[in-house]
């Protein structure tokens, strides 16, 4: 960074989301937030330094509908699972959270034999479930300075494969009415940017900013 005139110290890193094979489906992880968002919050931990842990716990995890949920005593251990940290790593100097949080996040309800498949179906709810989720971790955690950044999310417009999906995610962040809103729309709206994957060999796709307005807000006019 610093050989090509950046700062050093402004770099991010972004993580993919976990998606679930059951609708709206969610659970706790070892750390304690939705399973949903397991990198993000390693990520979050490996920052902790001594503190914090990132890695896989030796015991207490199991699978339940594509996720790694934490699940104290599910392997006959101690109830205390959260104690056994001995195969996890840490970094030994600790660091501010970023600024930025940054999640790929592409919410739908997975195929339980390939993730990168998404089942038929409609994803609001599902992606409703994460967006309540990750506001509840803001809270947790005392992120609410900080800005939650869907770095990479379905693209939208016409010709787009995912353009029905990627209405169906914002109409789970911000619904028609107060009511139908996901947590993290009513709280963290002001910080919270969606920026859609453009994919360039789907020549359908319609370019941005032609399709911007018909989900504008929360997505932003960057073309990523």
């Amino acid at each position: 960074m610093r050989q090509k005139g950046f700062n050093p110290y402004r770099v991010g890193v972004s993580v993919q989301h976990q998606r679930p094979s059951s609708v709206a489906f969610t659970c706790p992880s070892w750390w304690g937030d939705t399973a949903q968002i397991l990198n993000l919050t390693a990520l979050l931990g490996a920052y902790g330094g001594p503190y914090g842990r990132f890695g896989t716990p030796a015991f207490g995890s199991i699978t339940q509908n594509s996720l790694f949920c934490f699940v104290p005593g599910a392997e006959g251990k101690d109830e205390d699972d959260r104690l056994n940290t001995a195969s996890m790593d840490f970094l030994p100097l600790f660091y501010d959270y970023p600024a930025v949080l940054d999640l790929h996040a592409y919410p739908c309800v997975r195929d339980p034999l390939d993730e990168a498949t998404c089942q038929a179906g409609d994803v609001t709810t599902t992606a409703q479930t994460l967006y309540n989720q990750l506001q509840k971790t803001i809270n947790d955690r005392g992120l609410a300075l900080k800005e939650m950044l869907f770095g990479e999310t379905f693209s939208a417009g016409q010709g787009c494969p995912d353009d029905t999906r990627a209405h169906q995610s914002v109409d789970g962040y911000r619904g028609n009415d107060i009511a139908a809103s996901s947590d993290l729309y009513l709280q963290h709206s002001a910080l919270t940017t969606f920026s859609m994957w453009y994919v360039p060999f789907y020549f359908s796709c319609k370019n941005p900013p032609d399709f911007i307005p018909t989900v504008n807000p929360p997505y932003n006019s960057k073309n990523r």
